[in-house]
Formats: C-alpha cells, structure tokens, sequence
C-alpha cells in the first residue's frame, strides 16, 4: 500500500523504514482510537474530516455502521476489547478511586488464546488509564510497552501520563524492526484525540489550518483525528506485507456538549456509546453492515478469521456471518458505567434490542427509554408511555450492583494524574 498523504515533514516519517527480513505469515493489528466517535471520520459521513487512510482501509474491507462499546471510559471498555466479555464477568470496572479495576485471574484474554498458537504479541499502548500494573491488561503479551510512564523526562510528544500517537507508532515499529516476528498480534492504543495536553506538531497544526475554508471554525479534535490518520497511514506504508488482519475501532466516543455534557464517562448516550469499527482482511468482501453489534466481538472475530475456535463462554460472537450476509440480525448490546459513583453519582446501565434503547439508574429507579430508528440523538424520552418492561427484565440478567469498596487512600501520583486527564472531583 502506498499513500500520498506520507509527507516527509512528519516526525514518524524519518524513523519507520520498517522493513521486515521477511514478509509475515500472519499479521494481526488490533488499532484502538481512545475517544474517536464514529461520526467524526469520513467513512461514517463526516465531511469535514481529513481521514483518508482509514477511509481507503474502510473502502477495502468491511464497516460497521451501528457498533457499540460497553463502557465511556477507557479501562474498562479496553478490557472488554481484549476479552470479549462484559465488565460484570472481567472485573474492570473503575478508572480509580475504587478497587474492582484489575483483570480477574481466570479471564483469558486474546493475547494469551495468540500467544498458546505461536504468535508474538505486542501492545502499545498510551495513556496512564492502561497502566498494567493497575489494570492487569499487559496478561499474554510478551511485550506491554508503557515505556512513557517512566521517562525522566518530558517532551512535547509525551508526558508522565500520556504519549503522542507517533511514538506509540515508532515504538511499534522498532518492536517490528528488531524482533522480525513471523506471526504476531499487535495491539496498538492511540490517544491524542482524548485531551488537548499533547497536541499535533505546530507545522502539521498549521498545514490543517491552511486547508479550512473561510465558513470553517479550527476544530482541535478533528485536527487530532487527521494527524492520528496521517500517522497510521505512513506506519502501514512502511509496511512490506500485505497479508493483514487489520481492525480499526474505539473504546468510546465523546459528550461534545450534547445531552448537556463535553466529556465522556458519566453518560451512556449514543455519542459516547457508538465507535468505529472496521475489519480488513484477505477474504472480506468491502461492505457496510447496518447491524448492531458489539465491541465484545471484536476477539472472536479475529479468532474465527484465523480459523480457531472462540474462547467458549464468552459474551461477542464473531462478526464474520454479518460479513459474509449470512446474519442480518442485530445484535443485543449491554454498556454500563460505574464511573459516577466517584464523584458521589449514580450508577447507570444500558441495553439495545430491536433498536429499543433502555437506560437504568438503578439506585433511583430513573429510567430512559428510546427508540433508536426514530431517534438516533435520543431527544425524545418515551419512558413515561411505559412499553420498555421486557428491555428492563433483560438488563436485569446482568449484575447491576452498585456497592462497591472504595480504595482507602488515593495516592497523589494518581489523583495527579487522573486529573490531568480530566477525570477530576466534582
């Protein structure tokens, strides 16, 4: 693949002449957008957006339009990823401020099914909130780069709780110079679009600016999606094979001031629910499917296009029938988030079926119920005309609890860097 877009100016373009001693047999890329909502890239209608690379490896493959993360925040919804199973059942549940955040023993993770079949597995990943001593997602990879996390010093591509997706990349990229794995797993988490604290290069920012038309306002966001697309694309240029399994998805979206609300996480609405995903491989047709599906079935769709068999008892369900038009169905999907109860909020639990949107705050009783084909921005609550009691009895099967034990102490180095992050006390 070669793009036109791969400009010598770029940092990354100095440092990615990844050439491989030979071509991988099988190369798996798992590629996570930390906070890109679907509708701010231009294969999901997006007009202003500035995504060519991955609009060309949506083109090529298949997209989904009506995917769903079960969690606004970015540890638990990373654990479903690498699981494909809920939060009740793999026990991340907090960014901080309570103890239920670590991977339970027991849970199998997708590194580690890779991992049994003789792949090399990697993760690179750039935010604090994926810290493996805390959240225990490093289980099965033989490499769990967090590199950042101890640098003694920062810079303007990375601080002590976050690193700019270029050296996520390079960091990835040397892994693949020095190792020369023949079959491997990359997991490949990318964050600039998450905060404003590490931004683009000034002369990248610059040539964005110098695209907009006189209407157009500077978005700092989609300048952020398009430098993230723009790496992507010189890391996948550089690349000597084509024999890929690529998907391309997010843990979550962004509030952006709908519902009342700019951030993520303490919300279960559709902007912050509704991700990108996207899977290219030999063999699968280019396609948009309309179903909704589930980021839970992220792992037993790369496990089923690599002709294993999917980890038995776990909640995703490979994709590839959807794919190939043998399933038309949509797909139940369940999100929670306990992210509230940090700041003395309430727990609150979704489920979509049918198109049929329930959301419950189980300590108040409050509920909000939609219909979804009607009302995609969900602005018009149907709750008080009833109608929603057999979307309540299946929510119901999931553990809505919402006693938690919270930590006895907050070290200042998390409370830091938490709020750094924005996830602060209100």
């Amino acid at each position: 693949m070669r793009y036109w877009w791969a400009l010598p100016l770029l940092p990354l373009a100095a440092v990615l002449a990844v050439v491989l001693a030979q071509k991988p047999k099988t190369a798996v890329f798992l590629i996570s957008l930390d906070t890109v909502r679907a509708d701010r890239l231009g294969c999901y209608g997006y007009n202003q957006a500035e995504t060519p690379f991955i609009d060309s490896l949506a083109a090529q493959g298949a997209l989904f339009e009506n995917a769903i993360s079960c969690a606004p925040f970015t540890s638990a919804s990373h654990a479903s990823i690498l699981t494909g199973v809920y939060p009740p059942r793999h026990g991340v549940r907090f960014l901080w401020k309570f103890t239920e955040r670590r991977l339970r023993p027991g849970v199998t993770t997708l590194a580690e099914m890779l991992k049994e079949n003789d792949f090399r597995t990697a993760a690179f990943v750039s935010c604090r909130p994926l810290e493996k001593a805390v959240y225990g997602l490093d289980r099965g990879f033989d490499v769990y780069d967090e590199s950042f996390l101890h640098a003694k010093e920062e810079t303007a591509a990375h601080s002590t709780v976050q690193r700019r997706c270029d050296e996520t990349l390079r960091a990835c990229s040397d892994w693949l110079r020095t190792e020369r794995p023949s079959r491997f797993f990359a997991f490949i988490h990318l964050f600039d679009v998450h905060d404003s604290d590490l931004l683009p290069p000034r002369e990248f920012v610059r040539e964005f600016k110098s695209r907009l038309a006189a209407s157009e306002d500077y978005d700092a966001y989609d300048c952020e999606v398009a430098w993230i697309d723009r790496q992507l694309g010189l890391f996948f240029n550089a690349l000597e094979t084509d024999e890929l399994l690529v998907i391309i998805t997010a843990d979550h979206g962004q509030g952006m001031g709908q519902h009342g609300y700019v951030a993520h996480g303490k919300r279960l609405y559709q902007e912050e629910l509704r991700v990108p995903l996207i899977v290219k491989a030999r063999g699968v047709p280019a396609c948009r499917v309309g179903s909704f599906v589930r980021t839970v079935d992220i792992l037993p769709t790369i496990t089923d296009a690599l002709g294993y068999a999917s980890l038995s008892g776990i909640d995703g369900r490979s994709l590839l029938p959807l794919i190939q038009g043998n399933e038309r169905t949509d797909r139940e999907c369940y999100s929670e988030t306990l992210h509230p109860l940090g700041s003395r909020g309430e727990a609150l639990f979704s489920i979509i079926k049918d198109r049929r949107k329930l959301i419950y705050a189980p300590q108040s009783g409050l509920i909000e119920y939609y219909d979804l084909r009607g009302d995609p921005a969900e602005l018009n609550n149907l709750a008080t005309g009833g109608g929603y009691d057999d979307l309540l009895t299946q929510l119901r099967r999931f553990d809505l609890s919402t006693r938690f034990r919270r930590e006895a102490k907050v070290d200042a180095g998390t409370r830091e860097a938490m709020q750094s992050l924005g996830y602060v006390n209100e």
